[in-house]
């Protein structure tokens, strides 16, 4: 901890574990109706709604702000829900800081 707490800065408030390390992976998800998934034996999601943003907003020098904000209305009417009703969210992004910048665009901070 103190290790990662005394890390150099890179460009505030990033610190040199907060960035990631270069990398290459892949994710990969299989897409099928419900029904063959459980004649497989398979766990599986229904989507309710989804969208692709590029999260900034190329005016700014510095992002401060994401731009999910932008979208989080269609998104929540697509699915059906708001915030309140669900009991589980998952944010990505290589930085940290860009998470809470998420969690706080798509109102789980409200």
């Amino acid at each position: 901890m103190e290790e990662y707490l005394n890390a150099r800065a890179l460009a505030t408030p990033v610190h040199l574990f907060d960035a990631v390390m270069p990398c290459a992976g892949a994710d990969a998800f299989l897409v099928m109706r419900s029904e063959d998934a459980e004649t497989r034996g398979l766990p599986w999601v229904r989507l309710l709604g989804t969208m692709e943003r590029l999260n900034s907003f190329p005016q700014d020098a510095v992002q401060e702000r994401g731009g999910w904000v932008l979208d989080r209305d269609e998104l929540y009417a697509q699915a059906g829900v708001k915030p309140a009703d669900m009991d589980f969210f998952q944010a990505y992004d290589d930085y940290p800081v860009i998470n809470v910048m998420q969690i706080e665009d798509l109102g789980f901070c409200a």
